[in-house]
C-alpha cells in the first residue's frame, strides 16, 4: 500500500464509494458501511498487537497512555465548562 500517494489512495476510496452509493438504498449502504468500519477497526487493532519489524517500536508505554487519557479528560472538562 505504500506505493500510492495519499491523494490517490483516499481519492480512489471516495470514487469507489460514490459508485457503490448509486446501487443501494440508505439501509443497505448503512449496513455495508458499518461492516467495512468493523472490518477496518479489527484490522487496525489486530495489527497494533503484532510485533514490530523495526527496533523502534511504536507501542506506547503505560505512562504515555495515561498522559494521553489525562489530556482527553482535561479537554472534555474544559468543553463542559465553556458549554454548560
Amino acid at each position: 500500500m505504500n506505493e500510492f500517494s495519499p491523494a490517490i489512495y483516499s481519492g480512489s476510496a471516495v470514487f469507489i464509494a460514490y459508485l457503490i452509493c448509486q446501487e443501494f438504498n440508505a439501509n443497505e449502504l448503512e449496513d455495508i458501511g458499518n461492516w467495512f468500519m468493523l472490518f477496518g477497526q479489527f484490522i487496525v487493532t489486530y495489527s497494533g498487537f503484532l510485533p514490530s519489524n523495526d527496533n523502534n517500536s511504536n507501542t506506547p508505554d503505560l505512562d504515555t497512555v495515561k498522559k494521553a487519557l489525562k489530556k482527553i479528560e482535561d479537554e472534555i472538562d474544559s468543553i463542559k465548562k465553556t458549554h454548560p
